[in-house]
């Protein structure tokens, strides 16, 4: 009995952590929600571009300025933009708020990773941790590309990112 107990929990660990371990799908933002305070927007990183150079997702970083000092002051955002001749698409999704961007490196893959620190609480305890973002952004350009578009149509369109924390 007690060694049934004992493989019951270990599997229930054991998938609780591989569940863990994937990746969260985040989709977009709906349009009146990606509206950001040009005021508050501290800082913007290209972190990849189509072969044509006229579609870019960007971080965006927006100060949130924390009330205390265990408020969050960074919102970060991933955005997107296509523009063309005739026809323009956009759309954003919404990564969180944390304490501090640490390092931003970009990917020609679509598979962008940013060191971020957030506050943790692991059983009773609370700190400041390093966090590893992952962010594959492939699907938004394959959404993009099967978008029905008219011509003069300037268009905010769902898809969505796979984000890794480590």
């Amino acid at each position: 009995m007690k060694l049934k107990m004992l493989m019951m929990l270990t599997l229930l660990f054991i998938s609780s952590n591989v569940i863990a371990a994937q990746p969260e799908v985040i989709k977009s933002l709906p349009e009146n929600k990606a509206m950001i305070d040009v005021d508050r927007i501290s800082s913007t990183k290209v972190l990849s571009k189509n072969t044509e150079g006229d579609a870019t997702v960007r971080l965006v970083i927006v100060d949130r300025n924390g009330s205390t000092d265990v408020s969050p002051t960074k919102q970060l955002f991933i955005t997107y933009f296509h523009r063309g001749e005739q026809q323009n698409v956009h759309t954003a999704f919404d990564l969180g708020q944390y304490y501090e961007v640490k390092q931003i490196v970009p990917s020609k893959k679509n598979k962008h990773v940013i060191k971020v620190v957030d506050y943790v609480t692991v059983g009773d305890e609370s700190k400041m941790v390093p966090v590893t973002l992952t962010i594959d952004t492939s699907k938004i350009f394959a959404d993009d590309k099967n978008l029905k578009l008219e011509e003069f149509d300037e268009k905010h369109f769902e898809s969505s990112i796979n984000v890794s924390r480590k």
